[in-house]
């Protein structure tokens, strides 16, 4: 008898053994590592992940499809932030735009997550370069139904990948959910090879700052950026990205969860600690602290 059940158990622990390892076969089948250049797969979440949170440059393309599609009205008028939230330095090119600029299949300066190429646009009393630095700021100051709208257009033009269909996959985007996002926090962000804790490293060996986040005195690497984006929020692929090779998990804005009204990370507005695992930030409506990045699962 005792044969029997220590056999019975070698049997079903060599089953949850060869369980484990279909599983994770299937997942890495489902997460092929060249899908798209801007998505990063995370196989513990069977996920793709957007590289960077989503900037002005990748908004301003929305804009222009939902301008295509319904011309000047109140479709336009919805994808607009709320400009009573968005901080000053973005006021520029949301208050001045004289037309979006965009010019599908053509080559142009800034490519944009969706892999699509646009001239920048030309904006009356902001200079090119000034431009330039907006596109590059993550959106801020949208309602949490203004994103689901993005999203779902976003689905759309990620699917039109001639390599996605070569491969028979189609994505599903959507937001992260905070138990997901608890999960990847664990491991993600700036780190220390020494570091093994759940928690990023927020300063360099020299004492640095890693992370966008409040701070008292900013160092000189902060330094530069303030220069160029001013302060606040700076470039969506500003610091350097992580292991996983996301950049600003945590810091910059926070983002925007699949439960409305909770948000993670932190941002340029809260402290570093306010947006390690286990916090959250909440919100009832648009901030100017407050942006999103996708995710993407494989159709099933």
């Amino acid at each position: 008898m005792v044969r029997l059940n220590n056999l019975f158990k070698g049997l079903v622990i060599a089953l949850i053994f060869i369980t484990f390892i279909t599983e994770n076969r299937v997942n890495a089948q489902k997460l092929p590592k060249k899908v798209n250049p801007s998505l990063v797969p995370v196989e513990s979440l069977a996920l793709f992940v957007d590289i960077t949170e989503i900037s002005v440059a990748e908004w301003l393309a929305y804009m222009t499809s939902v301008y295509e599609k319904y011309g000047e009205g109140k479709e336009l008028k919805n994808t607009y932030p709320l400009l009573s939230k968005l901080p000053e330095k973005y006021h520029g090119i949301f208050e001045s735009i004289e037309n979006f600029g965009v010019y599908y299949n053509m080559e142009s300066e800034v490519s944009f997550i969706s892999n699509m190429k646009y001239q920048i646009p030309e904006v009356k009393g902001v200079s090119v370069e000034d431009v330039k630095k907006i596109l590059e700021l993550p959106i801020c100051s949208i309602s949490y139904e203004q994103v689901q709208k993005y999203i779902a257009w976003r689905e759309i033009i990620v699917n039109m990948d001639s390599k996605l269909a070569k491969k028979g996959i189609k994505l599903k985007a959507r937001l992260i959910s905070p138990e997901e996002w608890e999960k990847i926090a664990g491991t993600a962000g700036p780190r220390h090879p020494e570091n093994k804790s759940n928690y990023p490293d927020s300063l360099s060996l020299e004492g640095c700052y890693l992370i966008n986040a409040k701070y008292v005195n900013p160092c000189e690497s902060t330094a530069v950026e303030l220069e160029k984006y001013g302060a606040g929020a700076f470039g969506v692929e500003s610091y350097w990205p992580d292991l996983y090779g996301l950049y600003n998990i945590f810091g910059g804005v926070a983002e925007m969860s699949s439960e409305k009204g909770v948000a993670k990370g932190g941002s340029f507005a809260h402290w570093v600690n306010e947006g390690f695992a286990g916090k959250q930030q909440s919100y009832s409506g648009p901030e100017g602290w407050l942006g999103f990045r996708c995710v993407f699962e494989i159709a099933k």
